[in-house]
């Protein structure tokens, strides 16, 4: 009988399923909404699940079998797997196992081995993998997190415009931005207040592109964003006694060199680098090693040769 695996990861935007054959050929994939639990809730999410696993089931072979892990951004915050799974009704053609995200970029970016990620999205954590064990610094969410993130930029952001306009800060090319998008301030706050978590963290990528035409406030706003970063890092590496000293980003924060070269001079001694394997292979892995297969040596190449030229759908 023909093996298949399903990944899931989910995150505060939008959820990724990829099916992939037993040799991590991609056999199908889609994209769904945002799937955190904290976010949406948990009926909402397991909802998402649902739907998503469903539309690749029905692409699986008549005879086929297929093993699923859905890496979920906020389920760790909570303990909620054992509540999604139980949301989602049985199927005798796949097993789930729902868990964290955490183990979808640590996979990712080291396979099984231990590591150290950052992840650099609408949400900003640092994970940890030794032996085994398994450990997270910051990743509260938007409300507690106060750095690091898209969103936490753009408040910041926010935060530095709303001061030019009321003289306790210093001119900002952003000060434009907010008025054509949103208005001038202070006059048309209450824009800002009706934005969703996703399009105010949408407005990180002024904030980067500022810097880059020389903006000192922009400056300001990514050098605190290192700061926090660098002691996510820092604190992951105390906290979990792990000697590699290698760092992995992931995440749109890091699609711009500039915080990676404000990090890796923050902290010279730290082998940073940018993982190029999606996370969504990070969660096809562990399915594989659930299920007790091995993974073979062509496994993530292949994966990662038919992703990237695989069509996406959206739902």
């Amino acid at each position: 009988m023909e093996k298949y695996f399903i990944g899931v990861d989910g995150g505060g935007t939008k959820t990724q399923f990829v099916l992939c054959c037993e040799d991590g050929k991609v056999h199908s994939q889609i994209q769904c909404g945002c799937s955190n639990p904290v976010n949406v809730g948990v009926k909402h999410c397991a909802e998402i699940l649902q739907e998503g696993i469903s539309s690749l089931l029905l692409k699986l072979p008549s005879k086929a079998i297929c093993t699923a892990y859905a890496g979920v951004a906020g389920v760790a915050s909570g303990n909620y797997n054992a509540e999604i799974t139980a949301l989602i009704p049985e199927n005798e053609k796949f097993r789930l196992f729902v868990g964290s995200d955490i183990v979808n970029a640590l996979n990712a970016a080291f396979g099984f081995e231990d590591g150290l990620v950052v992840i650099g999205g609408t949400g900003s954590a640092c994970f940890v993998r030794k032996l085994n064990e398994y450990y997270r610094v910051g990743g509260g969410g938007w409300r507690l997190d106060r750095g690091g993130s898209g969103y936490a930029i753009a408040i910041r952001a926010f935060d530095k415009v709303l001061r030019a306009s009321d003289g306790r800060g210093v001119p900002t090319c952003l000060s434009a931005i907010v008025a054509e998008k949103y208005g001038v301030f202070p006059e048309n706050l209450s824009k800002i207040y009706e934005l969703s978590v996703d399009e105010i963290s949408s407005f990180a990528k002024y904030v980067f592109e500022g810097y880059e035409s020389g903006d000192r406030v922009c400056a300001s706003v990514l050098e605190e964003t290192a700061d926090y970063i660098a002691e996510l890092v820092t604190t992951g590496f105390r906290v979990s006694a792990l000697q590699n000293g290698c760092a992995a980003l992931i995440g749109g924060l890091f699609t711009s060199r500039s915080l990676f070269s404000m990090l890796s001079a923050k902290l010279p001694d730290c082998k940073f680098f940018v993982a190029n394997h999606p996370a969504v292979l990070g969660a096809v892995l562990e399915a594989v090693r659930l299920d007790g297969a091995k993974v073979k040596n062509e496994f993530v190449k292949s994966f990662m040769n038919t992703f990237n030229s695989f069509g996406e759908e959206n739902k």
